[in-house]
């Protein structure tokens, strides 16, 4: 087969996965015709509040009925889309139930520093769901994960007349209760705790004595044991399935929770056993793997055109040769170790940009840049002592100068976030159902997608350089069998270092419950997991764009787009 008839091959499998992928996630997140979903938008006191409302298909029920309802709040640095599978349960099952974003989360606007709301937009989405004519306003529900807790706590103190809690990754048991309301026998009402065996953030000893007074028992409490009445509003029950805090929306605790508020609205489920969003789940992430590899059909229809680009010739290319463990492995840990400094010393706050952990990931980009330069002079040096570090700069400027490069990174990203935008236009479906790694800007938060780009391309410079150098030693041949395997290793070792620190924290506790970083540095290991897909593909990217142009600008800028797009819209603004 010709090459260009083979690109447009391999272009057009790439294109129908990802949109079969979409299509199935859709089907399947529709209840297959039982379930409506649709955007909603409604004002907070902070602004407007984003949603996704999920709701008894209305061709498939009887006229002028009232459906209890549901709102459901999602934990820091999260958005509406992790709290979808208990959504899409619910509503199966006969139960509208409403999905927000935060304040200050995914496209909800941010907090005023004039105004509080310790609901963060769940008072406003109470009221939004009671102002509907098909919701029964006696019958509401309110779910929270981890911050999601305190927000639903607020919302439910103020507003009354809730007959169904459920509290998921936390307690918020220190919360100031003429805010949050108390925690008795009596509220809140019918109350479910769930808590992963393995969340990082809780002892579970502390969580027992916090929860015998709510539970009216000195004793230990027994999990999966109901506790008072559902007739009287007092029924209470805590479980911990096998999962950790980061993935507790989507757990068994889904059917659960689900079960728990049907009980709470004495109602019968009608759902048959088998949940729908773990099938939903799976071809979005097909979806999600899939869009990544768009890039590559894109970047061919780029290559069809005439002169556009052309590729460094052998003797016009940098010689990276570098020991992937001597330099790589090196490498891969101080992506971690130089994490810590960053969370240490800013957290979650920020003193240069309005973005919670942007100042922390501007930091740790810096650490990492001065990091990455300090390699490249030694190896550097080691190779040509009488080379100085001044003409090593100008040699790396003058390696990054093709600007038709950088159209390419451009025009792609363009493409990829076009995409974005179109899927987002399906009411229900995201790429951003686990994390909400890709989301539309907001105004403030293109803004700080421009700040973040420069502090990503630095450091996209110097990771490209390693990682094309440990490449260039790995690869013995110019066979594709060679390639994938050059880059499989040099991936490997890249996040090997994050793998052995989630290794030293889970292994202990998930074989004897031991928790060796609790607090806020255990929370902090969500962030490695997250860091390990990312770190993944920014690798094949920068691999696969270093192979079809010999130079580092197309991998190097649109790294650094994605990396920035994928903070500023996932990062809380404050």
């Amino acid at each position: 087969m010709p090459p260009n008839y083979r690109k447009l091959a391999y272009s057009f499998f790439f294109v129908a996965l990802f949109i079969t992928s979409v299509g199935l996630a859709k089907v399947f997140d529709s209840g297959a015709g039982e379930v409506k979903t649709e955007s909603v938008t409604f004002d907070g006191l902070n602004g407007r509040i984003s949603g996704w409302l999920y709701k008894p298909n209305p061709e498939n029920t009887p006229p002028f009925i009232e459906y209890p309802a549901v709102l459901l709040i999602h934990g820091l640095m999260n958005a509406k889309e992790t709290m979808s599978a208990i959504a899409l349960e619910l509503a199966r099952d006969g139960v509208v139930a409403l999905t927000i974003d935060a304040t200050g989360h995914g496209n909800s606007d941010r907090a005023s520093e004039d105004i509080s709301d310790p609901s963060l937009g769940g008072d406003s989405a109470l009221s939004y769901l009671k102002s509907l004519s098909y919701v029964d306003e006696n019958q509401l529900g309110v779910v929270g994960h981890s911050m999601g807790i305190s927000a639903i706590r607020a919302a439910s103190f103020n507003h009354g007349n809730i007959s169904a809690h459920v509290f998921i990754g936390g307690l918020s048991a220190s919360a100031n209760t003429s805010i949050y309301g108390e925690l008795n026998t009596l509220t809140p009402s019918n109350l479910l705790v769930a808590i992963g065996k393995y969340d990082e953030l809780f002892n579970m000893d502390e969580v027992q004595t916090q929860l015998q007074p709510v539970f009216g028992t000195t004793e230990e409490i027994e999990i999966n044991t109901l506790y008072g009445s559902f007739f009287n509003y007092t029924a209470r029950k805590f479980i911990t399935p096998n999962t950790i805090h980061l993935f507790e929306p989507i757990s068994k605790i889904t059917k659960l929770s689900v079960e728990w508020i049907l009980s709470s609205f004495l109602k019968i489920q009608i759902n048959p056993p088998m949940l729908l969003f773990p099938l939903r789940d799976l071809f979005l992430f097909l979806a999600f793997c899939s869009f990544i590899v768009l890039i590559i059909p894109f970047y061919n229809s780029f290559s069809l055109i005439p002169k556009f680009l052309k590729k460094k010739e052998e003797n016009e290319s940098m010689p990276l040769d570098f020991s992937l463990w001597k330099v790589g492995l090196p490498w891969g840990f101080s992506l971690i170790i130089l994490f810590v400094p960053a969370v240490l010393l800013f957290g979650f706050g920020s003193s240069i940009i309005p973005l919670d952990l942007g100042t922390t990931a501007i930091f740790w980009m810096i650490l990492l840049s001065v990091t990455g330069g300090i390699i490249t002079i030694v190896v550097f040096k080691r190779k040509e002592k009488q080379t100085k570090i001044k003409e090593i700069f100008k040699w790396i400027w003058s390696y990054l100068l093709n600007w038709k490069n950088y159209l390419l990174a451009l025009g792609l990203f363009v493409l990829l976030f076009g995409v974005v935008m179109l899927i987002e236009l399906i009411p229900g479906i995201s790429l951003k159902m686990f994390v909400p790694l890709f989301s539309d800007f907001t105004g403030i938060r293109f803004l700080m997608f421009l700040i973040l780009v420069p502090f990503m391309f630095l450091f996209f410079i110097f990771d490209g350089i390693i990682t094309s150098g440990n490449y260039n030693r790995i690869r013995k041949d110019e066979t594709n069998k060679q390639r994938l395997a050059a880059l499989a290793k040099i991936t490997g070792v890249k996040i090997l270092p994050l793998i052995l620190v989630l290794l030293v924290q889970y292994v202990p506790l998930f074989a004897f419950n031991f928790r060796l970083l609790g607090g806020f540095l255990g929370f902090s290991m969500q962030f490695v997991i997250m860091l390990v897909p990312l770190f993944i593909a920014y690798n094949i990217v920068t691999v696969f764009f270093y192979e079809k142009t010999g130079s580092l600008e197309t991998g190097t800028l649109l790294n650094a787009l994605l990396f920035a797009w994928t903070l500023s819209t996932l990062l809380p603004i404050g």
